[in-house]
């Protein structure tokens, strides 16, 4: 029997997805027929500008992929099923986790 298909929706995406920090907020959006962006809202305390919102990743298909210019990029994260143990942050994984001269 051949294995199910998943079928990519934005509530799958939703519940994939980590817990945004505390006072950010995800939101996804479709920008094309297989590719869904996810955005993360930050809080509106910036002085000289409100509804600050960075890409958090991109999906497509089953997989995340990392933004790059606010567009999806070629270095793929991990499979869409895993993606709650990314930080909610970004879903870029930091190679480097002491900062040197």
């Amino acid at each position: 029997m051949p294995a199910k298909r998943l079928i990519v929706t934005k509530d799958l995406i939703s519940s994939c997805l980590p817990d945004a920090p505390e006072g950010y907020r995800h939101s996804i959006v479709k920008e094309s027929p297989t590719i869904y962006r996810v955005n993360l809202h930050h809080p509106n305390h910036y002085v000289h500008k409100e509804n600050v919102i960075t890409a958090w990743g991109f999906i497509k298909g089953r997989k995340v992929f990392t933004s790059k210019n606010s567009k999806p990029s070629k270095v793929e994260v991990c499979d869409l099923l895993d993606a709650s143990e990314l930080s909610g942050y970004t879903c870029v994984i930091p190679t480097k986790t002491v900062i040197t001269d």
